[in-house]
């Protein structure tokens, strides 16, 4: 069986050419726009995020400050105007978001961008926000602000345990650095290649999840990473 270390290239490579390259996503949006994107994704799933982000834009509340001062009535109303089931739990973390910006960047961020942030504490500062937390922190450092971090889905852990690259009783920051490190190893130009190395797994690995890599049990039949298994065949996730 390959060490991930081994493999790492080969997995990028077949996942890239089963599945294709992602969808620009949040590529075309300004960062601060990105980071409430990334947040509206997956609090509300699917391409929802698209209209939740054109109600909050026509009301006036996508900048920083202007995001911090309106209460969730507000931002929700703005959600919902758009036909979007929008609980209370899901609409806070943009406030807190936005509030963070204003309160420890004065409202820009491109303060953020700084070089003299790294992106450990970057992702640690994101964490903290109320309503955040590390899986979404690490999609907003590296959807939105194009550095090399990876927010681990069940679909990638199952993926990396079943290929015997991970053990199962492994905790989220293991199965991150596991894969950041990977990345930023194999990369060619730096922390942004690393980044955009990391989007492209992201999103095979998800596709990975829901086409093959199953909760229930695993379809290695045809899988694009079939060929990677360990002897013997998948390793149990729950082992």
């Amino acid at each position: 069986m390959p060490t991930l270390d081994d493999a790492f290239l080969a997995v990028r490579s077949a996942l890239a050419e089963h599945f294709g390259p992602p969808a620009a996503g949040f590529d075309d949006l300004a960062p601060f726009e990105a980071m409430i994107a990334v947040v509206l994704d997956r609090s509300l799933g699917g391409e929802r995020w698209r209209s939740a982000l054109d109600g909050l834009a026509e009301a006036g509340l996508l900048a920083p400050l202007r995001l911090a001062e309106a209460d969730v009535i507000e931002i929700g109303d703005a959600i919902r105007d758009r036909g979007l089931s929008a609980p209370n739990s899901s609409i806070a973390p943009l406030k807190h978001l936005a509030c963070w910006l204003r309160d420890h960047h004065d409202g820009r961020v491109d303060s953020l961008f700084d070089p003299h942030h790294s992106t450990g504490w970057l992702r640690g500062e994101l964490a903290g926000i109320k309503g955040i937390g590390l899986s979404t922190a690490d999609a907003i450092v590296l959807f939105a602000l194009k550095r090399p971090s990876y927010p681990v889905d069940r679909a990638s852990f199952r993926v990396l345990v079943r290929h015997g690259w991970l053990d199962p009783t492994a905790i989220y920051d293991e199965a991150r650095d596991l894969l950041t490190d990977q990345a930023l190893e194999h990369a060619d130009l730096g922390e942004e290649d690393a980044a955009g190395v990391l989007g492209e797994l992201a999103h095979g690995m998800e596709r990975l999840g829901r086409r093959f890599c199953r909760v229930a049990a695993p379809r290695c039949e045809g899988c694009p990473l079939e060929n990677l298994l360990p002897e013997g065949g998948p390793r149990e996730v729950d082992a």
